[in-house]
């Protein structure tokens, strides 16, 4: 049932827990020409439920591309529980598909035996999603819903509109906002 569900949606971005953003864009530009990445600072999302209980998850993204593919590189600020400190490990943390109607993919994913282990609503209001499955203790999928495409634009283009940025020699762009 799951590769029937990665079919049906389609991974959208591959997430990557990792210790250095900057360490980590370096890499990826030099090894596969990823890039250039968006640092979009530490925020804290609006709400986050691991597992049912609340945490205040904090963290530091990067956004990038390597072709169509969305990478996004996450550091964990948190000190509580999280998604991103859970695995024990740093390298790929989730696949990410973006949904129309994150409640069908919920019962979708829920009959397929993958429970939801985060849900969390971002600062800007994105609805987010980790589910487990598979038999593993890390998260395998991200949903967001389809909303994603304008509350995606709309937040990004808060965060880096009218901004200035500094570049550094691997492409890497750093906001002053």
């Amino acid at each position: 049932m799951g590769k029937e569900l990665f079919e049906k949606y389609g991974i959208r971005q591959l997430g990557y827990s990792v210790e250095s953003i900057e360490e980590t864009a370096q890499l990826y530009h030099d090894l596969f020409g990823a890039g250039p990445f968006i640092d979009m600072g530490v925020n804290a999302p609006e709400s986050c439920k691991i597992r049912g209980v609340e945490q205040p998850v904090k963290m530091r993204t990067a956004i990038g591309y390597l072709g169509d593919m969305e990478i996004e590189l996450i550091e964990d600020k948190s000190d509580c529980p999280s998604p991103y400190s859970e695995a024990g490990r740093y390298g790929l943390h989730h696949y990410c598909i973006w949904v129309d109607d994150v409640q069908e993919a919920v019962d979708e994913f829920a009959a397929a035996g993958i429970e939801v282990a985060m849900d969390m609503t971002s600062g800007q209001g994105l609805h987010v999603m980790y589910f487990d499955g598979f038999g593993n203790s890390y998260r395998d999928t991200l949903v967001e819903n389809a909303l994603r495409t304008a509350d995606y634009n709309a937040w990004h283009d808060g965060v880096v509109g009218d901004n200035t940025y500094t570049t550094a020699s691997f492409g890497m762009k750093f906001t002053t906002k």
